[in-house]
């Protein structure tokens, strides 16, 4: 440990202290290095053969007489004195107090030695009366030279340990397995695990395209069979991503088990924890994303702060690169219909969802004439919906490693909820909703059973079908404004509207909109309520419509008991 001498009262010039700064500045780093090498490989060596261990003085002070030890400095205290002459005081290596041990050559160089002769070379020099002031470039050229002398002696020793160690019997390594301390074991694991954490950290960040092209299944065909079977052949791809989900998340969940364990105070670091909840979930990707807008809604499941910060993935999550969606959009339509699209900008899109995002713009749609001629075409204002590229890759992967962790975690934590059938479902849904040309046909299949209804307050965006594909979806602008966030009058009319709607899809047409989160409910500039986002449906059969229209009547009539 360095200590410093009471200093002089003579005041000291500026560039001298500076000097004598970067001294203690530099030097520090390498003994604090030395003193943990020393440590580590004391223990390694005595763990080799703890018999040959000797203690010394009250100091802990290794003297070990096998080829495997090494040398260690049990105390090095640097006194940096500056007298009338601003020059270092010779005591300044008088108090090292530095132990030799043989390490199997015949001159009995150790690297404590090679250390006392670096510094005493520089001691004097520096100690020299003609020498008119400190040297920076002689400190620091000692310096190199006592690292270069540890760096080679600790390869040599490393080497040796390494030779010795794997030479000695299995029934000889148990028996000194017996009687080693725990600080011994722990070093050596320390040591043995370095490696592998190291090439583990490596592995958790992986390429950005490391995931191009590997889909298990066909868009829209959730299988988890063919899923695992898929995995099962790429272990390397399950191995990184998981990585990389545990690297992303180790921050945030050790901040949560400090504040309820340490701290014992989760209420204090809410809002802190809430929004970095939301980073996080960002970071992780369109699976984390979906499940976050879940949530968002779900203020009885989680508290009021994390599901405020979760409300900005309903349509503001960071949005891929205007390059890879205008590839998207010319891969899909083609360089003919592509050029049907006007005045959109790529570079800022007006949402941005979980699933893709979307762009606002013109487009020139052929239209229908008499004689069925569709060359004369129509100026209609559109939003196109780009999916996110490699998204089916992404979900997939995630789904696949949360439905295989899933038994491990309700047994550990004893949960009732079937964690792997949950996973199913989520993947259901969210595998379906990568089917855009699914998402049209949900949509087309809303407004037309609505007007057949005779519900004329409530519609859907009208999809343009030339402009659509199974990444792309263009429908034509709905101009209007979140129903949370509007300050009409008619506000409450409509929530009676959209709750009317939503029995209307469960009790009859059967085909009930799954998404229905504040952004994907509008209210038009005419009155109406917009319902956005057919991607995520269930189909209700008839006998689970009868057995809920039969509840509710029993409900209704109080009749409990049936």
């Amino acid at each position: 440990m360095i200590q410093f001498s009471k200093m002089s009262k003579t005041p000291i010039g500026k560039h001298r202290r500076m000097t004598a700064l970067s001294v203690v500045v530099m030097t520090t780093p390498l003994f604090l290095w030395v003193a943990l090498m020393n440590e580590m490989f004391t223990s390694v060596a005595s763990f080799s053969s703890p018999e040959s261990l000797t203690i010394v003085g009250s100091r802990r002070r290794y003297s070990v007489v096998n080829p495997t030890t090494v040398a260690a400095i049990s105390s090095s205290r640097i006194t940096s004195l500056a007298r009338n002459n601003y020059k270092l005081d010779r005591k300044l290596y008088q108090r090292s107090s530095l132990l030799h041990s043989s390490i199997g050559n015949t001159d009995g160089e150790s690297i404590a030695s090679s250390i006392l002769i670096s510094y005493s070379t520089t001691s004097s020099s520096l100690a020299d009366a003609s020498a008119p002031e400190l040297s920076l470039v002689n400190i620091q050229q000692s310096i190199a030279n006592v690292w270069n002398v540890v760096v080679e002696n600790l390869q040599q020793q490393q080497q040796r340990l390494f030779d010795y160690v794997t030479g000695i019997s299995t029934d000889q390594s148990m028996q000194q397995l017996l009687h080693a301390t725990p600080t011994q074991i722990l070093s050596l694991v320390i040591l043995a695990s370095l490696p592998t954490v190291a090439f583990l950290y490596l592995l958790s960040f992986p390429p950005k395209d490391f995931l191009v092209g590997q889909e298990p299944y066909l868009r829209g065909n959730y299988d988890p069979q063919l899923a695992r079977q898929f995995y099962s052949r790429r272990p390397l791809l399950v191995l990184r991503r998981s990585l990389q989900l545990l690297r992303l998340s180790f921050g945030f969940i050790l901040s949560l088990l400090l504040d309820k364990y340490v701290f014992r105070d989760e209420s204090k670091n809410e809002a802190v924890r809430a929004r970095e909840l939301l980073s996080l979930v960002q970071k992780i990707g369109p699976t984390a994303i979906k499940v976050g807008q879940a949530l968002s809604v779900r203020s009885d499941l989680i508290s009021a702060a994390y599901a405020e910060a979760l409300s900005e993935l309903q349509d503001k999550v960071p949005p891929f690169s205007s390059v890879q969606a205008r590839e998207v959009l010319k891969r899909e339509l083609g360089d003919e219909r592509y050029k049907w699209l006007k005045d959109i900008d790529l570079d800022s899109p007006v949402a941005s969802a979980s699933i893709g995002q979307v762009y606002r713009g013109y487009a020139d749609v052929p239209m229908e004439v008499e004689g069925g001629n569709r060359k004369e075409k129509r100026r209609v204002e559109v939003a196109v919906k780009v999916q996110r590229p490699n998204v089916l890759a992404e979900i997939a992967l995630d789904l696949f490693i949360v439905r295989e962790f899933a038994p491990y975690y309700q047994k550990i934590t004893n949960s009732a909820t079937d964690l792997q059938a949950l996973a199913n479902e989520w993947g259901r849904g969210f595998i379906a909703e990568l089917t855009y040309e699914r998402e049209a046909e949900n949509t087309k299949k809303f407004n037309r059973e609505m007007k057949e209804k005779g519900l004329n307050a409530v519609t859907a965006p009208t999809v343009i079908d030339e402009l659509s594909t199974n990444q792309i979806l263009t429908t034509e602008w709905i101009r209007g404004k979140r129903l949370d966030q509007s300050d009409e009058d008619d506000v409450a009319r409509l929530c009676g509207v959209a709750l009317n709607a939503y029995l209307v899809m469960l009790l009859e047409t059967g085909t009930l909109h799954c998404d229905p989160h504040p952004g994907n409910l509008l209210r038009t500039e005419d009155g109406q309520l917009c319902i956005l986002d057919f991607g995520m449906t269930l189909d209700t059969p008839e006998s689970l419509q009868y057995s809920l229209l039969e509840l509710i009547a029993h409900l209704t009539a109080e009749n409990f008991e049936e």
